[in-house]
């Protein structure tokens, strides 16, 4: 929960893991969900495995539990990513006692105008369980790892949800930038950027990315 509001797997509450040809190997990249409870056991199995960690970090504030979020990534034959990741995946069924996956999600309310959201965005969304989302490519930016390219399937891609009613809901999203200066721009007072801007100066960041749940206002939906 947060803020009242029901976080399900359509608001971004979704472990995935994608397999890709790369170079006469594969390569997989993912997103794995944990709370604070897995974060030290899982991270553990991810080093074992010989995998990469991209990142940890959260999408939500107020959240209960402490929901993170943890990048990965590797290269290898198929059978042997297949098994890391499935050994990754084991490790989080045996850190929570049970499957996360297992079981049915109910729907949330959903009463806002979907006509008008995709007016003021200029998209059309999609609909699942009361969740309407809206996933948005970015093919104006080239972007490869390890000579591969990455594309809007494979999470290189801005995506924005929505749920609740016009005078009760909320967005839960990611901003794909192009690098941390524009993530300074946008979320952060003038003299916080600028601060921002300065200490970002010297490093490479690109592939920034911006992730918040926020409450909307009435007159916005």
């Amino acid at each position: 929960m947060v803020d009242s509001f029901k976080i399900i797997p359509a608001m971004g509450l979704s472990t995935w893991i994608v397999f890709i040809p790369a170079h006469n190997a594969t390569m997989i990249m993912g997103d794995i969900i944990l709370t604070e409870t897995d974060l030290k056991p899982v991270q553990q199995e991810v080093i074992k495995q010989g995998l990469t960690i991209s990142a940890i970090h959260n999408h939500f504030v107020r959240n209960h539990p402490n929901v993170m979020y943890m990048h990965i990534g590797g290269n290898g034959s198929t059978e042997s990513m297949a098994q890391k990741a499935k050994a990754v995946l084991d490790k989080v069924t045996e850190s929570r006692g049970h499957n996360p996956s297992a079981g049915s999600v109910a729907d949330v309310p959903y009463s806002i105008d979907t006509k008008k959201l995709d007016d003021i965005i200029g998209y059309k969304g999609e609909m699942s369980k009361g969740v309407y989302k809206y996933t948005i490519g970015r093919p104006d930016v080239s972007l490869k790892e390890h000579g591969v390219t990455i594309s809007t399937f494979l999470g290189f891609n801005t995506w924005a949800a929505f749920q609740g009613s016009p005078d009760h809901a909320a967005v839960a999203g990611v901003v794909r930038l192009v690098n941390a200066h524009h993530a300074a721009e946008l979320i952060l007072p003038e003299h916080r950027a600028a601060r921002a801007r300065a200490e970002l100066a010297a490093g490479d960041q690109n592939g920034c990315l911006v992730r918040a749940l926020v409450p909307v206002t009435p007159s916005t939906v």
